[in-house]
């Protein structure tokens, strides 16, 4: 998978800068804490959505394993603390942040992966801190395969510490993908007791 995002950094990097970060949270924004909370962006891509945090006075920590993407980011957002790691285990990554950010990535865990990944994402979560993230619902790149993540069919392995509120569906910010059948649901977990 990160080598077929590898392969497509010339055209990704422009499909992706071009979505407004205002717009794709909209839906989810209302449970943002307030700055200078701390932000983990998970799969950050090419730091569109961790530059637009730290513009607003967020304290963020990207997180990107596809070096092409990766570099680019560090070219745009140099208030920004960029490790190269990937799920389930974020090697590398320590603290607690009040945020932390899965946008379009979730769909890339491999299903017998999915509770260590989320054991190690509430590891990382700051008690009363958010988990947010964005759920495909359509076909995937076959160069950038996906699994299915239809939380009715898969549901979440939360651990005990994750409380999730109901699902937010959404359109597809990207005009290709809503004329593919793609749309997307926002998951928000609360993380409870320690």
């Amino acid at each position: 998978m990160v080598a077929g995002y590898a392969r497509a950094t010339a055209t990704l990097i422009p499909t992706y800068d071009a979505i407004d970060p205002a717009a794709l949270y909209a839906p989810v924004r209302p449970v943002f804490p307030k700055p200078p909370a701390r932000v983990l962006d998970v799969g950050a891509g090419t730091g569109r959505d961790a530059l637009w945090f730290a513009r607003q006075g967020f304290d963020v920590t990207a997180v990107e394993p596809v070096d092409a993407l990766n570099v680019h980011a560090r070219t745009t957002g140099k208030s920004i603390e960029w490790r190269n790691a990937c799920l389930p285990d974020l090697q590398g990554l320590q603290g607690q942040h009040d945020l932390i950010i899965l946008s379009a990535v979730w769909h890339h865990v491999h299903p017998e992966d999915r509770a260590r990944a989320l054991g190690r994402l509430a590891d990382l979560l700051a008690p009363g801190g958010v988990l947010v993230m964005s759920l495909r619902m359509g076909a995937c790149n076959p160069d950038r395969p996906g699994f299915d993540v239809d939380p009715v069919r898969h549901p979440l392995p939360l651990p005990d510490t994750l409380r999730s509120v109901a699902p937010l569906r959404a359109a597809s910010q990207q005009s290709a993908n809503r004329n593919g059948g793609v749309s997307w649901i926002w998951l928000i977990c609360h993380k409870v007791g320690n």
